[in-house]
């Protein structure tokens, strides 16, 4: 959708002269940018260490006529460790995917919007601004993506894990902003471009 007035909805968010340029949502699909080949491996490893723990659980609470409480549930923990598999393996590129289909992109002339509605936890509108430094990347392909901001991230580790008392570790890593998957990618991108050449021209 493309667009110079303002829609029902967003005349207390766009600032005064701000004008949406396109509207769009994901296509549908299996994301797999990113995919982690040690993150399904390990995923893998959990659910086939859980899969053998249940079935010897099984197998050894079977002896017992009336078990204890403890020892009748003892199988269901293999369970907690096959669901932390199954989420690192596969599990989050379904939700991701899901997702997708829950989530509606924008530009307008200052900035770039991105809402996620989720079945819970309520709507959310996050906004970047288009500026004359944006980190803007075309990522071309049927579909493709549009990259227009860098995040940073920090993580904090400490380094001996004999004392709390321990020196802390932070790491930071820059991760991509994107529209995922979209129909007209090289049709966003050059409403981005003109957007950060009108940001240099003032």
């Amino acid at each position: 959708m493309t667009a110079t007035t303002t829609p029902p909805g967003w005349e207390d968010i766009l600032d005064e002269g701000e004008t949406i340029l396109w509207q769009g949502q994901p296509r549908p699909g299996i994301v797999t940018r990113g995919w982690s080949f040690a993150d399904t491996a390990m995923g893998i490893f959990f659910m086939v260490f859980s899969t053998v723990w249940i079935g010897m659980a099984l197998n050894i609470t079977s002896g017992f006529r009336n078990p204890p409480f403890f020892i009748g549930i003892f199988p269901l923990f293999g369970g907690i460790f096959f669901c932390i598999g199954f989420w690192n393996a596969i599990g989050h590129r379904f939700w991701k995917s899901y997702m997708l289909t829950r989530t509606y992109y924008t530009v307008t002339s200052k900035r770039a919007f991105i809402a996620t509605n989720p079945p819970f936890g309520g709507r959310s509108l996050k906004d970047y601004p288009i500026g004359k430094d944006s980190e803007l990347e075309l990522i071309d392909g049927d579909p493709g993506s549009v990259q227009f901001a860098l995040q940073t991230r920090t993580a904090s580790f400490r380094r001996s894990k004999a004392s709390f008392g321990g020196a802390r570790r932070t790491y930071t890593s820059k991760v991509p902003v994107l529209f995922h998957r979209i129909d007209d990618a090289r049709k966003v991108y050059r409403h981005l471009r003109d957007v950060q050449q009108d940001a240099r021209r003032r």
